[in-house]
């Protein structure tokens, strides 16, 4: 679901798939990642080649890096045709 490697200044993730991802998997794995990121002056989340998926997923992998409440995103959805 997603890979990771640091250089001695700065961390990278690389996240494959958001869909179907048990929610304490991913935790424990962000954990993991957080306790060895921990010095580092900044890190790269790389969603390239993801395909999407479910938002919470997307959610609980911001949450887990943000030192406090921001926007992440908006969403609206759209039904029918659309309008001017």
């Amino acid at each position: 679901m997603l890979h990771y490697s640091r250089s001695q200044e700065f961390g990278y993730i690389r996240i494959l798939e958001l869909e179907g991802v048990k929610k304490e998997r991913l935790i424990a794995a962000l954990d993991k990642i957080a306790r060895d990121f921990d010095e580092l002056k900044g890190f790269i989340i790389d969603i390239r080649d993801n395909p999407g998926g479910d938002d919470s997923t997307a959610i609980t992998i911001i949450n887990r890096f943000c030192d406090h409440k921001r926007v992440a995103f908006h969403r609206k959805t759209k039904i029918g045709p659309e309008t001017g």
